[in-house]
């Protein structure tokens, strides 16, 4: 069992490897093993939450977009019943299951779950941290797509303003605001 445990964490690593780097076909076939793995052992939530989150994300490159959605789900409801142990992991997982319903063209259901991963990262990290940028930028993005022009302003001001607060002038992430 240590060993197959083992094995499935390389699975998971192999599969977000894969991704990084556009291979899609191959990231889903080590999720899944990963996913598999987590449930032939019975591990918890808290280490199948995150395979599932991991397998959503190379569904959605595959462009498998309902696959991905419903991995989605199952994702947040697994990493739910994991709090407050995967805080984060729920927060990524929102925030890329809200990419997925953009993809889908349904923006309503993108800003509803951008909005509640924006909830999560500032009831775990407070107001004012960097990992909130992603999901406002987002959020933004939805808002004008919708034509929320100050909703979306509101949104990348925030952004911008926690960006000059939290990182270093010379960070490369400051680009992507």
């Amino acid at each position: 069992p240590a060993l197959a445990r083992k094995a499935g964490e390389i699975e998971n690593d192999l599969a977000a490897l894969m991704s990084d780097l556009g291979r899609y076909a191959d990231a889903v076939v080590h999720a899944e093993a990963a996913v598999a793995g987590a449930r032939a052992l019975g591990l918890g939530p808290a280490v199948l939450g995150p395979r599932l989150e991991n397998l959503g994300s190379a569904l959605q490159g595959a462009g498998r977009l309902d696959e991905s959605e419903r991995t989605y789900r199952e994702a947040i409801a697994t990493l739910e019943r994991a709090l407050p142990e995967r805080t984060i992991a729920l927060a990524i997982a929102l925030n890329n299951f809200a990419l997925v319903y953009r993809d889908l063209q349904r923006p309503t259901d993108a800003l509803a779950m951008f909005e509640r991963a924006i909830a999560v990262r500032e009831q775990a990290f407070g107001p004012d941290n960097g990992d909130l940028v992603g999901p406002l930028i987002n959020a933004a993005r939805i808002r004008a797509d919708q034509g929320d022009i100050a909703g979306a302003r509101r949104d990348a001001d925030r952004a911008l303003a926690l960006v000059e607060r939290a990182f270093a002038p010379d960070y490369v992430g400051r680009g992507h605001v």
